[in-house]
């Protein structure tokens, strides 16, 4: 529009309310004026954008907060799970992406008040504080926990005067986790039921090596056989079995030998052979 044009003064587009004639802020051409929004904020716009491009509201964050206001009031009173909306704000949660979203303050059963987000809100995915007063559901067991009673095992390594005493609910499986870090056979020689770990590692202090690893001297095999039952487990040889056992075509094949039959996690080859 020239600057000539006429200027509908008073009347209403949207939200804003034309108020008069306002001065050119550049040098480019257009006609500008002065319009007054319904939150309250007086701004400058060009005539052409409010009348041909639809521009319909200012762009103040007074104007958003009203609006963040007003959709909060709505929900005074509501309940979602044991929260009941008792105020709005203006003020927004801000998101790990950096987006402001819109919250209300929240009044839980038990007491405690905190903000929530409006869009969590709906969407279901809080229906509460938070607190542990509303953690009833025992939360479900790791994928890698194993349950069961713990037993005791001792373990020899094959060549070496050494023997490991340890505690664990799975004796095989935790053979096959340390067979292919050891250089030599590892090989059950001992186990028990119960969990007399710490029992065992009091009286063999004298003659412990390193960790839970301990010289295999007489002393030391005397009191393992004292208190354990003896065993024979070797996952080593299973492993030799399976491999000269697998059948042709199988699916499965070991990334670090080569073979069928078996996976890289349960072969008995040491590292670096």
């Amino acid at each position: 529009m020239s600057a000539k044009a006429e200027i509908p003064v008073g009347q209403k587009f949207g939200e804003l309310t034309i108020l008069g004639r306002a001065p050119n802020p550049g040098r480019s051409g257009g006609c500008f004026v002065f319009a007054r929004c319904d939150c309250g904020t007086e701004s400058r716009f060009s005539l052409r954008s409010i009348v041909r491009r639809g521009v319909s509201k200012c762009n103040r964050a007074s104007h958003w907060d009203r609006g963040i206001i007003a959709k909060g009031e709505e929900l005074i009173g509501q309940r979602f799970g044991v929260l009941t909306v008792i105020a709005a704000t203006a003020d927004r949660s801000v998101t790990p992406g950096g987006s402001r979203a819109a919250q209300v303050l929240t009044r839980c059963d038990c007491g405690a008040e905190r903000f929530a987000r409006i869009t969590d809100l709906n969407g279901g995915s809080v229906r509460s504080c938070g607190g542990d007063v509303h953690k009833t559901i025992p939360a479900q067991a790791k994928r890698w926990e194993v349950r069961g009673k713990r037993g005791t095992y001792a373990i020899k390594a094959v060549g070496t005067d050494l023997v490991k005493i340890g505690a664990a609910r799975d004796f095989k499986a935790r053979m096959w986790k340390m067979q292919p870090f050891c250089p030599v056979e590892l090989r059950m020689v001992a186990s028990s039921e119960s969990d007399i770990e710490k029992r065992l590692h009091v009286l063999l202090k004298p003659h412990r090596a390193h960790g839970e690893w301990f010289h295999a001297n007489e002393k030391v095999m005397s009191v393992i056989a004292d208190l354990m039952t003896p065993a024979n487990l070797s996952v080593f040889e299973e492993a030799q079995t399976a491999r000269a056992g697998s059948k042709e075509g199988s699916k499965h094949r070991c990334k670090r030998c080569g073979d069928l039959g078996h996976h890289a996690k349960t072969c008995a080859r040491p590292l670096g052979e």
